[in-house]
């Protein structure tokens, strides 16, 4: 049923995979079935088969399907399905449908239905018969074929021993069954897909194809539904896959959920606080029903796991919705304050499940959609006087006449459109919020049960407040000793550097924001440096490119949250009185070496998480290690509640005893307070602008969601601590240092090369390339790969001269304005002497520079790589038509995931008129393109620079970090000719030293994976990739 691998294949991981998909529903308001829902249905997802793929076959799509309510008229006595079965159905709603996707060997099969029927049996229900569901195939491409399940559907009546809801023991039977079928197979997945009020028709097909491979069914003129939700799928793969086509059980999912491996941990830890009481089960036969989501599901798959479980322990599905994905509440001053204190309440019961998502559902009784809170992927109603509601990711897909149409409109982000077929009516947003909102005194249950953390420190005596209780600190009281100099033993224990005092701590206290670096990092990763590493340092974060958009955390604000509950948890649906735990981290001697704060805060998070009482206690770290806004990030990212940096506190306090911070306006020292505030001001905007990057609205979703890649810990310590990672020392981490770090732009290579260029002298040259090749061995990973020697040798004659490798050469984006004229005009016109190609970078490129020679030879001024990047700065028709290669850049090496500014006094004259903008005025490249939220999307932007220079490569440019392989599939099959793979040490103008220093990877690393992930998906032809260092 699968071929999607269940390990690594290389660097392949298919843990890292992604969809994007359409998606859109049907509803008749009167809930009368009739036959033109499913036909229309069909038709929709047959219009949408532009947002599903294919991969290197044409007939073998990436999945598609439909849900419907129970045809009754079809499985009753009107149809040929009672004659097939033998036995006669019982009335509706006295009996439910299983479809299972069985394995092709009939003994298996048979296995299958006999640890089914056991488990019915023990459970009180009755087996009332088994259909095979006709199939035709012959449109199937190889791949689909040789994964092709046999689908079989059971027949079950009500328990005679269970009194709760039919529904409910559906639940209980198909989570019961599920284990059993998967122990008697040996399986990791697979069983039985829906049960009770809807039955779910898909597989690994294309749109086009669905209809046809289930004809037998979808075709009968009996088959009839008041509702139906269909689903195209596009995923970053070609491996078969009948399972994660969609709809799942309640949902059909447009998107991708950033926060999943958090969302899996906590769901985890929360299993040994979950009772359940509506399904009226033991604490015993609860955890059979365990664990909820099941660890080979796709995030869509993760996310209706768990929406059907809060369903069926007594939520109603847009209840459960709305705890899962809230409205950006906290910073809307016009949100009712009772909405406000409903998703502050559900706060504490669940952290978001954050992502770009357009998420229909239904649980027969209620159809709807809903939008994520930044509304990043499309979604069309529309309302008919004809009784009808019809949703989609885009208009067009089903025809209605104008006069029929009562309201139209779109999902706005956070919205919920909701179908009610009990009540007939399309359910008001507002309305059903301010319904549950007003369910339960939420802010008076807030009011009491809440503590604010300021009602803490203002309960504390300002005189302990201040009192230091810090190992090592020098006992004097002479002023020298209150400053710096006073605590360098601990500050030399914990790793500080004078680097970290003056250029990170300083300007975080001084202005509140931290502190910017350029040129890009330079330095060796920390597994390959002679110098002491911290353990944050073997960890770079991730980020989003292609298949989610970043978020602009300036801009986009108001979606934002740096506020999270801390503090022990109990069942999602009921409130307990619990204690917290406090992790300290503060001795230290030359006998006792401090532990790693990182090490203990992972090995204490995932050990809580394995034994199911991680929910149970509130981490909280309280050491002299973290200081910057990197450490902070990994703490929280690897379970961390809440952070209380002590040492980074008292050295900002004594910098400022030592003159280091200015005095205020009145020539007064800033008060401790006020420092303090700066500082985690600037951390916290920091750790927002990281977040972001990801895609991650909200502190919540980030904690405990481990998006970071471990490179150079050794796996036992990965697999413990991070599963799913008298002076002081001045080592040149940021800056050159004589006999400090290595950099790979070391003063010494780059005079050589100033040498060279300057008198022209080839000596000076193969001294600076002896030189690099040197510092290629310690700061990257190519400088410690060596050639494989052959036996058999070959002449140089059948060697590609240099004349013809040089071009395939190709320089760094840098963008006039970024750099001068003369630079960027000498870099083309020497890359066009070559026969190699320069890249304009994203500011444009003069027109004067395209135009023809008078002979009508081309210009050598041009450059061959016309970059297309978020701010679309200087694109026209006259850019794009002149170019060899149109590349869309959607992340930068040097700080992926973030955008760009060049600031106003900079955009000036003839930059300003190549870019198409005002001078004076400064120029944003948003971290996302707007237009540009998932991998569809991308595929549109490829359609369309195709069409304005059909002669052109299309390139995209990503940036390596752990599985940019899949994300580069998933721009292959979106029919790009060739993926550009940037390092982390690429330039920039300007950004903050967090990305700088800790986002991305190395080329290498990603160059080999996607490499390996192309061939594994049969890719590798239709496309090349290359690298790249530059921005």
């Amino acid at each position: 049923m699968s071929k999607v691998p269940e390990s690594s294949i290389g660097l392949y991981n298919p843990s890292f995979e992604r969809d994007s998909c359409g998606v859109g529903f049907i509803a008749e308001l009167s809930a009368e079935p009739s036959r033109k829902t499913v036909d229309d249905a069909i038709e929709m997802l047959e219009r949408m088969s532009h947002r599903g793929a294919c991969g290197c076959e044409k007939n073998t799509g990436d999945g598609a399907g439909i849900l419907v309510a129970l045809p009754h008229a079809f499985f009753g006595e009107a149809s040929i399905v009672t004659k097939d079965s033998g036995f006669e159905f019982p009335l509706p709603g006295e009996y439910a449908v299983g479809m299972f996707f069985m394995p092709t060997d009939e003994g298996r099969r048979e296995k299958s239905r006999i640890a089914f029927h056991e488990i019915a049996k023990s459970l009180g229900h009755a087996v009332l018969g088994w259909r095979r569901v006709p199939t035709d195939n012959s449109d199937l491409g190889r791949s689909a074929l040789e994964t092709e399940p046999v689908i079989e559907q059971v027949f079950v009546s009500k328990s005679s021993r269970s009194s709760v809801d039919f529904e409910q023991q559906m639940y209980i039977l198909r989570r019961l069954s599920i284990k059993s079928i998967r122990e008697a197979l040996d399986l990791q997945h697979g069983g039985p897909k829906d049960f009770y009020m809807t039955i779910v028709y898909k597989g690994q097909l294309k749109p086009t194809q669905l209809k046809g491979y289930f004809f037998a069914d979808l075709g009968d003129e009996n088959f009839t539904s008041y509702m139906a939700l269909v689903h195209s799928r596009f995923s970053t793969n070609t491996f078969p896959s009948w399972d994660r086509a969609q709809p799942m059980r309640v949902v059909g999912h447009n998107g991708e959920i950033n926060t999943l491996r958090g969302n899996k941990n906590w769901m985890k830890a929360r299993e040994g606080l979950l009772k359940c009481k509506e399904l009226g089960l033991s604490r015993d036969e609860m955890a059979k029903l365990l664990p909820i989501v099941d660890a080979t599901s796709s995030d869509s798959g993760a996310f209706d796991n768990v929406l059907e479980l809060l369903i069926q322990s007594g939520r109603s599905i847009p209840e459960a919705v709305m705890m899962m994905i809230p409205e950006a509440w906290q910073n809307d001053v016009n949100m009712d304050p009772k909405r406000k204190a409903l998703y502050e309440y559900f706060s504490a019961l669940m952290e978001p499940w954050d992502g770009q998502a357009l998420v229909s559902f239904t649980d027969g009784r209620y159809l709807g959609a809903t939008l994520d809170r930044n509304g990043f992927r499309p979604g069309r109603f529309y309302v008919t006087y004809s009784g009808r509601v019809i949703m989609a990711s885009e208009v067009g897909v089903v025809d209605v006449p104008n006069e029929d149409v009562m309201r139209k409109g779109r999902l706005n982000p956070g919205m919920m459109l909701l179908v009610d077929f009990e009540n007939h009516c399309v359910v008001d947003d507002d309305a059903l919020k301010s319904q549950y909102s007003k369910a339960q005194p939420y802010g008076e249950w807030l009011e009491r049960e809440k503590i604010q953390l300021a009602d803490i420190i203002e309960s504390v005596p300002e005189t302990e407040r201040a009192a230091s209780l810090i190992s090592g600190v020098h006992p004097q009281k002479t002023r020298e000793a209150m400053g710096i100099h006073g605590i360098l033993a601990p500050l030399k224990a914990f790793g500080y550097t004078t680097e970290a005092l003056e250029m990170l701590l300083l300007p975080m206290a001084k202005s509140g924001i931290e502190a910017l670096g350029s040129m890009g990092n330079d330095t060796p990763l920390a597994v390959m440096s002679n110098r002491e590493k911290l353990t944050f340092e073997y960890f770079k974060q991730m980020f989003a490119q292609v298949t989610n958009p970043p978020i602009d955390p300036i801009r986009e604000k108001i979606v934002t949250s740096m506020k999270c509950m801390i503090g022990p948890e109990g069942d999602l649906s009921e409130t307990t009185e619990q204690q917290c735990h406090r992790l300290e981290l503060k001795g230290f001697s030359p006998d006792h070496v401090p532990v790693s704060s990182l090490l203990a805060v992972g090995a204490v998070h995932q050990h809580l998480v394995s034994t199911l009482e991680r929910t149970r206690v509130g981490l909280l770290v309280d050491s002299a290690e973290p200081r910057e806004v990197h450490h902070f990030c990994a703490l929280i990212g690897f379970g961390a509640d809440a952070i209380c940096p002590y040492l980074a506190i008292e050295a900002i306090w004594r910098l400022q005893i030592d003159a280091k911070i200015p005095p205020n306006d009145d020539g007064q020292p800033y008060p401790q307070e006020e420092l303090v505030k700066k500082y985690f001001n600037a951390s916290n905007y920091g750790i927002m602008k990281v977040l972001a990057k990801m895609g991650i609205s909200t502190l919540a979703s980030y904690k405990g969601a481990q998006i970071f890649e471990a490179l150079g810990l050794a796996s036992e310590v990965v697999s413990k601590c991070f599963e799913d990672a008298n002076a002081l020392p001045n080592p040149g981490d940021y800056h050159w240092r004589k006999n400090g770090e290595v950099h790979l732009n070391d003063p010494v290579a780059i005079a050589k090369l100033q040498e060279a260029a300057r008198i022209n002298s080839r000596e000076a040259y193969k001294e600076y390339s002896r030189t690099i090749q040197e510092l290629n061995k310690a700061c990257t990973l190519r400088g410690m790969l060596k050639f494989k020697e052959i036996p058999v040798k070959i002449s140089l004659d059948e060697i590609e001269p240099a004349s013809e490798i040089v071009k395939r050469f190709c320089t760094g984006a840098m963008s006039y304005g970024s750099i001068s004229l003369e630079a960027h005009t000498s870099l083309a016109e020497a890359m066009n002497r070559m026969g190699a190609k320069s890249n304009t970078g994203e500011g444009g490129e003069q027109p004067s520079r395209m135009e023809p020679l008078p002979d009508g030879s081309r210009n050598p001024r041009i450059s061959a790589i016309k970059q297309v990047a978020s701010g679309r700065f200087g694109v026209t028709i006259y850019y794009l038509t002149n170019a060899v290669e149109l590349q869309i850049k959607m992340a930068q090496g040097a700080k992926p995931g973030e955008g760009g500014e060049l600031p106003g006094h900079k955009v000036i004259g003839d930059i300003a008129v190549t870019r198409n903008s005002t001078a004076g005025v400064g120029l944003i490249s948003p971290p996302p393109h707007h237009d540009i939220y998932s991998i569809e999307d991308l595929a549109q932007l490829i359609h369309d620079l195709k069409n304005s220079n059909p002669g052109a490569r299309i390139s995209v440019k990503l940036v390596s970090e752990a599985g940019v392989g899949v994300v580069a599939s998933g721009v292959v099959k979106g029919h790009a000719d060739h993926v550009l793979i940037s390092g982390h040490d690429g330039g920039t103008g300007a950004s903050r030293w967090t990305g700088i220093k800790n986002a991305g990877l190395p080329w290498e690393l990603g160059l080999a994976e996607t490499h390996q992930t192309l061939v594994a998906n049969g890719l590798r032809g239709p496309s090349c990739s290359s690298d790249r260092r530059g921005n």
